[in-house]
């Protein structure tokens, strides 16, 4: 891990100097010219992100089942736009991003569903992924005249990529314990072993989740994936129209082929943060073999990043909302504890001097009597200002079952 962090932080400015170079020799005022031929377009373009953001949101819900009822739309949408927000950094990032989902889903929801849904999520948008990309990438092999040895890293990567989903749908309906396995792997290293054995029962049952998703309910399964592959189909939408408004003449085909070498290029920008410079780079080079000119390709990449940075500020300021009303809500949970303290009866005291603290019920009644409109939350202040003035002992026995109370709440 140290050695891994200055080499991620010399591979950013990398990428950062590549930007810069890239900027430079397509010409800052061609940019801002090509820019300005988006015009309204751009609008239309975050629109278009928003839409691909809604339909996501609509796929990971139906893979909660019956439990989609436990969080709103608009919170899993919240939660989404944050996660991606997080993701934004690349690399472990997106892992932080995931548990983000995970953890401020609901309370409602047990644990390993919140993290089977996820995962799901997750798999079924990098699987649709590579089912674009092998079509894309066979197009790109059918249609364009490439180098013998690009062609062939191109046919190589497909046919990994046909692998790999092959692999995956036959793990799922022979029911392969991939993570139980894993999982009982990393438990005889005896590093993790101490762990593993305390998450065993959770491994197992998002596993059993997990399979059981496409056995059980095979309409909530496809119409999942489905949704994940419109959501490509948004992507492939997004080139077509930004190099349309820029005045390139290009179909959907071509459009397909270029969002799919895009996916490439992401793939091999994980380790840069936040694939700066090598996507931009990248997609220069795509748009180049269909003979547009860099900056067109330069001008399609910032777009697509102005994009989604727009979003991803958008979750951002829901997780800082979020986070502040979970801060309110946990106030008022406090002074809910309060209040009960107060509320429950005065164990028998000795005779002493001191003054007969007001009655949790007399007290609002003196209020709204006396002409005063004082709220619920004034209420509650009030009888915690008047502490002080009942008898010590009266004090000393509030304060303990007050404190008991706050232990018992945060556990």
């Amino acid at each position: 891990m140290r050695t891994r962090l200055p080499l991620r932080l010399l591979v950013g400015v990398f990428g950062v100097l590549l930007l810069t170079y890239l900027v430079r020799r397509a010409g800052p005022a061609k940019l801002l010219e090509s820019f300005a031929t988006l015009g309204w377009g751009l609008a239309l373009v975050i629109g278009l992100g928003g839409v691909s953001h809604l339909v996501k949101t609509w796929a990971w819900r139906l893979t909660l089942l019956d439990e989609k009822y436990q969080a709103s739309f608009p919170r899993m949408f919240g939660l989404r736009l944050a996660s991606e927000a997080v993701g934004q950094l690349g690399g472990l990032a997106q892992l932080f991003g995931e548990t983000l989902r995970v953890s401020l889903l609901s309370p409602a929801i047990q644990l390993d569903s919140g993290i089977a849904s996820v995962a799901l999520d997750r798999a079924f948008f990098v699987l649709s992924a590579a089912v674009v990309s092998i079509v894309g990438l066979v197009a790109v092999l059918l249609v364009l005249p490439l180098p013998h040895t690009l062609s062939l890293y191109a046919g190589l990567f497909v046919v990994t990529l046909v692998g790999v989903v092959l692999v995956t749908a036959l793990a799922v309906q022979k029911r392969w314990p991939v993570f139980s396995g894993m999982a009982q792997i990393l438990g005889r290293i005896r590093y993790f072993s101490g762990w593993m054995e305390r998450e065993r029962s959770l491994i197992h049952s998002v596993e059993n989740k997990l399979h059981n998703f496409y056995h059980h309910t095979p309409v909530a399964f496809w119409g999942s994936f489905a949704l994940n592959l419109a959501c490509h189909g948004a992507a492939v939408l997004e080139v077509y129209l930004v190099l349309w408004l820029m005045g390139a003449k290009i179909g959907l085909f071509s459009a397909l082929t270029i969002e799919a070498l895009t996916k490439l290029v992401n793939i091999a920008g994980t380790f840069n943060p936040g694939n700066v410079g090598t996507y931009e780079g990248g997609n220069m080079l795509i748009v180049k073999m269909f003979g547009l000119s860099g900056t067109a390709g330069l001008t399609l990449a910032f777009t697509r990043r102005f994009r989604a940075i727009f979003w991803a500020a958008v979750g951002g300021l829901w997780l800082v909302a979020l986070s502040k009303s979970r801060k309110q809500s946990n106030s008022d949970d406090t002074t809910l504890a309060a209040i009960q303290v107060w509320q429950e009866p005065m164990p028998s005291l000795e005779p002493q001097k001191r003054v007969r603290c007001p009655d949790a019920h007399t007290l609002p009644l003196f209020l709204r009597t006396s002409g005063m409109a004082v709220s619920v939350s004034d209420q509650q202040f009030f009888r915690l200002a008047l502490f002080p003035f009942c008898s010590e002992p009266f004090w000393e026995h509030k304060k303990q079952v007050l404190h008991e109370s706050s232990l018992s709440s945060t556990d």
